[in-house]
């Protein structure tokens, strides 16, 4: 598929002519005699006998055939075309947090960062990850309870390397909260979006993380509704070991218990572990027991 009037004549359109971006064809809404139909895939279409118009293609594909994602297809096939006036304006709010529709954007499959980080296609399926080309960012849609709450986008050029959508709260969300299913009474806390992500492609499906760092009151109170232990799983760092002391303290206020553990061998997380088979877990009171603590454990991991 070389061209987008090619396209657009696969999806049932008959064209009649094109120059430059314009495109004429036969409107399939009305007996048309003259091709009354005008496509400009950046502009958007309009059919002079009165069927209708729209400011984007989108809605041409979506009037066409409503039952059909023909849409995300048409950005499959021509990723540069979503590259709008209002992505290169590039719009953020002051603490930037950038805008963008999540539905426009093009699947992420295949993606070369998310092969590096091994993520398959499967797992970017399961999670409808994103790509923005603009913005050159992996996006991530952040769902709870069926609902779209925001979502995190990845920078794979420049900083900072992680943008919040406008309006998303993290303290108030955990994520995958609709995909975690407690094991054994028990959930896993994770710091960073991929670490979850690459737990519950490899069947850790008890993961949840906290979008970095600590744990707020409010994500302490939903890791309580999921399971009666949570599993503290920190970095392999200072910042991590610092983090998972005060989230201790945080769950145990609301009377939660708290184990341990730690990515075994060399993996700094989870989302630099290829196999899970070897986690380790132990309890806060074990350690206190035994007079050890977290330092202990990340040594012998």
């Amino acid at each position: 598929m070389n061209t987008i009037a090619e396209f657009l004549q696969e999806c049932g359109f008959v064209i009649t002519r094109t120059y430059g971006d314009e495109i004429v064809a036969y409107c399939p809404w009305h007996s048309d005699r003259t091709a009354s139909l005008a496509i400009n895939p950046k502009k958007g279409w309009h059919c002079f006998a009165g069927c209708g118009k729209g400011r984007s293609i989108k809605t041409l594909l979506e009037k066409l055939e409503p039952t059909k994602n023909l849409y995300q297809l048409f950005l499959d096939r021509f990723p540069a075309y979503f590259i709008k006036e209002y992505d290169s304006r590039k719009e953020t709010s002051p603490n930037n947090e950038t805008k963008y529709d999540i539905d426009e954007l093009p699947s992420a499959i295949d993606n070369p960062y998310l092969i590096q980080r091994g993520i398959t296609n499967q797992t970017i399926n399961d999670f409808n990850i994103k790509y923005h080309i603009a913005f050159k960012s992996i996006v991530v849609p952040i769902y709870q309870h069926g609902n779209l709450v925001g979502s995190v986008q990845r920078n794979l050029s420049g900083n900072p390397k992680y943008v919040n959508s406008s309006g998303f709260d993290r303290d108030q969300t955990l994520f995958p909260l609709d995909k975690v299913q407690p094991v054994d009474g028990k959930v896993i806390v994770v710091e960073g979006l991929f670490d979850s992500i690459k737990a519950h492609q490899e069947g850790v499906i008890q993961t949840v993380c906290t979008f970095g760092g600590y744990v707020s009151h409010e994500q302490a109170t939903l890791l309580g509704s999921l399971a009666s232990t949570i599993v503290i799983c920190p970095d392999k760092d200072p910042s991590g070991l610092k983090m998972a002391h005060k989230t201790t303290g945080i769950l145990m206020k609301l009377g939660l218990r708290v184990e341990y553990t730690f990515a075994p061998g060399r993996a700094k997380d989870f989302g630099d572990l290829e196999d899970f088979s070897g986690l380790e877990y132990h309890s806060y009171w074990k350690l206190k027991a035994l007079n050890k603590d977290i330092n202990y454990m990340m040594e012998r991991s």
